[in-house]
């Protein structure tokens, strides 16, 4: 259900897109609340991995087991503000890691429940990595690589047997034999070395035929990363930089992985140049964790110089001694930091307070030590920070916080020095330049803008002039009366997106209009549902196309001068303008003739950007029922077509049949059955859902493309399936059950209530 960033990764680096993608390993609360809320502000996704010495079934260093992270780094999203469709869960250093002390065959077994558990908590990424020697392996000997690749592909069949009896959504794979330890060298390393090509292409050849020798060959098709070592490295007062040269032959032969990218390990404390140019290498999934607890220590301890200075101004305040405290939890239980730390006292000292390692990540939750945080950033908050501090201890904030006039709240100073971490990151996964789109515009760091849009519609745009209450639908030679009358915004597509705007979200079309009074008044409807109309392109040669819907009983015919409503091409939406969205729908597949061809492409492109895809049918009056529809499946991640649609498709008579022969063509298929409700089916499972009882329609126009917003509104939020057609029905019986104005289409709060209590509530 919910788009897979590496999924999506790959298939931007097969266009020639140099992206990236940032893993944060960290189970630190702060630390995820500010990516999150960073998150929420420039609209992009979150990847979060759980590593398994923190997570682990009997608990890990947090106390939490897979299904406990999760709920912890949700919880996390929501305080935020951050979509939980943007949050995603990886799962690293999966395997006998915890357990390696112990005889092989004990160690994998618990190895296997880890990676299980990690499925059933619905993680999305699994890194398996089965590189560390184990009880009874010769402990002089290199591990044989045909033994690693042999591990982990036993793991790889737990997984996948986990996730089928599940019906679950399959995870990716990043696998490997060359893997750093996490948490950084626990010695300086002179002259690291670089993975050679040839040790590199015997490891992909070494588990491509463990995994097909355990009948994994669709899982093999979803391993998207090795692991290798490209050269970098951090310890506790040192790091080893990227060095492209060095890493040369290296990164020419990732042709070998068959269309994969190389997963990089340890570049904690990477300049940022160094990261750019280890992404457009091919190492470009960049895993980060201890520079970003590190950064957080930085704000806290530069916040407790501030509170220095200030408590002679403030003598009524209890001083926090945060690093104090700190200290204190790290000497009572040296456990996490010794290996790490050499030298006299002083040393060890300065390295539990300033070494790169940030052993101290593993005290930060100690409750003492949350306890002295909470009340440094009380105390700041009571005093609050003047900004001559903020340049002298936050140097990097002080250039906003002047500009503002004041300095921002000590809890986003504590913050500052980890948003410029992961700002680095964002930068160097982002494309720096890509090649120029066939309308020849430029791709120059469009994908660095914050997503404008969480669903952009593209297609079709017209007037509807609805009749209601007809006692019968008209025939030649006769004249029917109907008892209402109104003008409403008209289109598959864009009541779609006016119901997606009703619901909260950010929206916008690109569609073409007339030059006429018509095509004014969409733009107006656009603008009273909050749908940006400044997209549209005028069109003086066709005027804007118009439906008349005639509602009789409990269903409408419908009558459409097409106009401008077919004139819209594929070429028309440029990838700067996808790159601006989360999701782009289109609606009325067989009515648009021009955009038709160009439009399994289109959707190629919106994805490669990052941009998730739906697609509904419409009625083909001429009754072919193809024009290269299956083609654009290929690219969709939701097809939603009516009940009489999906069968003259599939040539079948049963709902469910159809939605699932539908469903090997997409991610998901839902076939819209009206009164009877909806089914759909995604990865080998089929949901039905009935409707609402007692809903009496008043005006079923437009009902089908309300439970269109319905549906993905659940589906970008990152429901389930159940509950993603819930919200769907819920979407169409409140539009069934009204009739005028923006009252058609349900609120989310509307919404909500119709899926907890069944009651519509009537309006007007």
């Amino acid at each position: 259900m919910k788009r897979n960033l590496c999924l999506d990764l790959l298939a931007q680096r097969r266009r020639g897109i140099p992206a990236g993608v940032v893993s944060l390993c960290t189970a630190n609360r702060r630390v995820l609340s500010a990516a999150f809320e960073a998150a929420r502000e420039d609209g992009t996704d979150v990847l979060v991995e759980a590593t398994a010495n923190q997570v682990n079934q009997d608990g890990g260093y947090t106390g939490m087991d897979a299904a406990a992270f999760r709920a912890f780094a949700e919880d996390a999203a929501r305080e935020a503000g951050l979509p939980l469709e943007r949050l995603h869960l990886g799962g690293d250093h999966l395997g006998p890691l915890v357990w390696r002390d112990r005889p092989a065959g004990e160690a994998l077994a618990r190895a296997e429940t880890l990676v299980r558990s990690f499925v059933a908590a619905g993680f999305e990424k699994i890194h398996l990595d089965t590189s560390m020697r184990l009880g009874g392996d010769d402990p002089d000997a290199p591990l044989p690589v045909a033994l690693v690749a042999a591990r982990g592909a036993r793991l790889c069949a737990a997984a996948e047997h986990e996730a089928a009896s599940r019906g679950l959504e399959r995870p990716v794979y990043v696998i490997g034999s060359e893997v750093p330890v996490p948490g950084g060298t626990t010695e300086t390393e002179e002259g690291l070395r670089v993975t050679p090509p040839e040790e590199f292409r015997a490891t992909v050849a070494a588990f491509r035929a463990a995994f097909l020798a355990e009948g994994l060959a669709e899982a093999w098709d979803r391993v998207v990363a090795f692991v290798v070592q490209p050269g970098v490295e951090f310890g506790d007062d040192g790091i080893h930089a990227y060095d492209r040269a060095a890493a040369a032959a290296l990164s020419a032969s990732l042709g070998a992985a068959e269309g994969r990218v190389f997963e990089g390990h340890s570049t904690d404390y990477q300049p940022e140049p160094r990261l750019r140019e280890m992404v457009e290498d091919g190492v470009a999934i960049l895993k980060v964790g201890p520079a970003l607890t590190f950064a957080l220590r930085e704000g806290l301890l530069a916040l407790s110089h501030v509170e220095e200075a200030l408590l002679p101004r403030h003598p009524e305040l209890v001083p926090a001694r945060f690093p104090e405290a700190l200290d204190a939890a790290m000497r009572a239980n040296d456990v996490h930091w010794r290996r790490y730390a050499h030298g006299s006292e002083a040393d060890l000292a300065f390295s539990r307070r300033f070494g790169r390692s940030d052993r101290s990540r593993y005290y930060l939750p100690v409750p003492s030590v949350q306890e002295a945080a909470d009340r440094l950033l009380r105390n700041l908050e009571a005093t609050g920070v003047p900004l001559t501090l903020v340049s002298q201890y936050l140097p990097t904030a002080y250039d906003a916080a002047n500009e503002a006039g004041r300095a921002p709240d000590p809890r986003t100073l504590a913050t500052a020095r980890l948003r410029d971490c992961l700002r680095a990151y964002a930068a160097a996964v982002l494309p720096a330049e890509a090649p120029a789109a066939r309308t020849g515009t430029s791709r120059t760091r469009i994908l660095a803008r914050p997503r404008r849009y969480d669903v952009l519609g593209v297609g079709e745009l017209n007037l509807d002039l609805v009749l209601t209450g007809l006692r019968t639908l008209p025939v030649p030679g006769r004249e029917v009366l109907a008892d209402g009358f109104r003008v409403a915004l008209g289109s598959s597509t864009a009541i779609c997106v006016a119901g997606l705007s009703r619901l909260g979200l950010r929206t916008g079309l690109r569609a073409r209009v007339g030059k006429d009074r018509f095509g004014e008044q969409a733009a107006e409807f656009l603008a009273q549902y909050g749908i940006d109309a400044s997209l549209l392109l005028v069109d003086p040669s066709r005027p804007t196309g118009v439906t008349a819907a005639l509602s009789h009983g409990g269903d409408r015919a419908l009558v459409t001068c097409l106009g401008t409503i077919d004139a819209l091409e594929a070429d028309d939406v440029p990838d700067a303008l996808l790159a601006e969205a989360r999701h782009v729908h289109v609606g009325s597949f067989f009515l648009q003739s021009r955009l038709r061809p160009g439009l399994a492409a289109l959707f190629q492109r919106a994805r490669a950007l990052g941009c998730t895809t739906s697609l509904d049918a419409g009625w083909d009056d001429t009754g072919v029922w193809d024009y290269g529809i299956l083609d654009v499946l290929a690219e969709t991640d939701a097809f939603l077509p009516n009940e009489g649609e999906a069968k003259a498709i599939t040539g079948l008579d049963d709902a469910a049949a159809a939605a699932d022969a539908l469903a090997r063509h997409c991610r998901v298929a839902v076939v819209k059955c009206g009164a009877d409700g909806a089914v759909a089916s995604a990865g080998g499972r089929t949901v039905r859902r009935g409707a609402f009882a007692g809903v009496v329609p008043v005006d079923t126009t437009g009902a089908g493309d309300s439970f269109d917003a319905g549906f993905l509104y659940g589906l970008l939020e990152g429901r389930d399936l159940d509950s993603c057609l819930a919200f769907g029905n819920a979407c169409g019986a409140i539009r069934v059950a009204r009739r005028g104005g923006a009252a058609d289409f349900a609120s989310r709060e509307e919404a909500l209530a119709l899926v907890r209590t069944g009651e519509v509530r009537k309006v007007g």
